[in-house]
């Protein structure tokens, strides 16, 4: 079962609106991902065609019942058959698994600001790693992949994660790596880390993305593979965030505007992983978005991050 707020997400919709449609209605929502998907289409209607809810609700059932990969099917008509609702099933499914992807990437949200966090105060490297150590971090596995170029370090996550950067680079698409791959490429190891990316907001990245997104055989993160998805341009250029499961490995594209692209690119380098170059988010950022995050992480994060820039700075590296 989905969350109030991972539920309200995938439909588009706020917490209020899931609960003013479910008493008007007359449905008790169990906040499966078929509810969510009924209940997007039900408000996909209400906004394009100003009908009622009740009204619209009928309409969605009528199409939902439908085979999923149906062609563009009428759902209802004028009485003399001059005017007719058209649904593009295909599109609609396709639209709603990105939103239920990207909504059940957090999963562990919870509500209210960020825990409180000691801030840490300036300090020697020892007492740093000490400090990593006693959270649980691995000192000598730091150690040793600091000594190693960021190159190598990338290559541990297997060839995969190189594949789909080149990809990106090939297609021009201009993004930084942030999460744990970025982490991964700064020093401090990860045993599974998807690759996660921000990229500009530009009009011609949608098409660019959608036809890298056939060639990996991408389909939306952790959904029914039963219904379609297809990726074309305005599939991609509605959505914010794209959760997929690929060919390669799984992969969460985050679309911002020009001035925060820019604002990472301020924070980043541009590393050398051997196949491809690409920015990646520094060591100050990454600290600094654990530290933001709603999300909780785990009491080694933060440390192993402090802990790879003292041991960057006395191995003399450039990471």
């Amino acid at each position: 079962m989905l969350s109030k707020r991972q539920f309200a997400s995938a439909v588009g919709a706020t917490e209020k609106w899931v609960d003013n449609a479910g008493r008007i209605l007359g449905r008790r929502l169990s906040r499966t991902p078929s509810d969510a998907r009924w209940l997007g289409l039900v408000r996909e209607i209400t906004q394009t065609f100003e009908t009622t809810l009740v009204r619209a609700g009928e309409l969605a059932t009528r199409a939902i019942q439908l085979d999923p990969h149906s062609p563009p099917t009428p759902i209802a008509a004028s009485r003399d058959g001059a005017l007719r609702l058209v649904v593009d099933l295909e599109r609609y499914h396709s639209r709603f698994g990105v939103a239920l992807a990207a909504a059940l990437l957090d999963e562990r949200h919870h509500r209210g600001p960020p825990a409180p966090r000691a801030q840490r105060v300036a300090t020697s490297p020892s007492t740093v790693l000490l400090g990593a150590a006693a959270r649980g971090a691995s000192v000598i596995r730091l150690r040793a992949f600091a000594s190693l170029s960021p190159a190598a370090r990338v290559a541990a996550l297997g060839e995969p994660v190189r594949e789909m950067l080149c990809g990106l680079v090939r297609r021009g698409v201009a993004c930084v790596v942030i999460g744990d791959v970025a982490a991964v490429a700064r020093g401090v190891p990860r045993a599974r880390a998807r690759l996660e990316v921000c990229y500009a907001s530009d009009s011609c990245v949608p098409a660019r993305l959608a036809d890298l997104l056939v060639e990996w055989n991408a389909r939306p993160l952790d959904v029914d593979g039963d219904y379609p998805f297809v990726p074309d341009p305005q599939t991609v250029a509605d959505a914010p965030v794209l959760a997929l499961a690929t060919r390669l490995a799984a992969v969460v594209l985050r679309r911002v505007a020009r001035a925060e692209f820019a604002a990472l690119v301020e924070v980043s380098e541009v590393l050398d992983f051997g196949t491809v170059r690409a920015p990646v988010l520094g060591l100050p950022a990454l600290i600094a978005a654990l530290r933001n995050t709603r999300l909780p992480t785990p009491p080694s994060a933060i440390p192993e991050l402090e802990a790879a820039a003292a041991l960057m700075n006395r191995v003399d590296l450039n990471p």
